[in-house]
């Protein structure tokens, strides 16, 4: 969508305003998907960091692997459901 008209003495004011109003909800959307990505990454680094004494390299990725399993499963099937629309889209 060009974001001026070729004429410029006939806007289409109304029409203008919405795509503009439906871009920024986009871009909202988008923001929150990425507050949330980072969340989780730094959720995972911390694990991931973070060495039980006694624990090795295999017992630690085992850890962490079951912690993201099980909040995958802890997950509500409609976050899930929509995360994977998105992904598809």
């Amino acid at each position: 969508m060009a974001l001026l008209p070729p004429d410029q003495g006939d806007w289409p004011h109304d029409a203008l305003l919405q795509a503009l109003r439906r871009k920024v909800g986009e871009i909202e959307l988008l923001e929150q998907r990425l507050a949330q990505s980072k969340r989780h990454l730094v959720a995972l680094i911390d694990e991931l960091a973070t060495k039980a004494e006694g624990e090795d390299c295999t017992d630690r990725a085992k850890r962490v692997l079951d912690r993201m399993n099980q909040e995958r499963v802890s997950q509500p099937s409609g976050e899930r459901s929509a995360r994977l629309a998105r992904k598809r889209a």
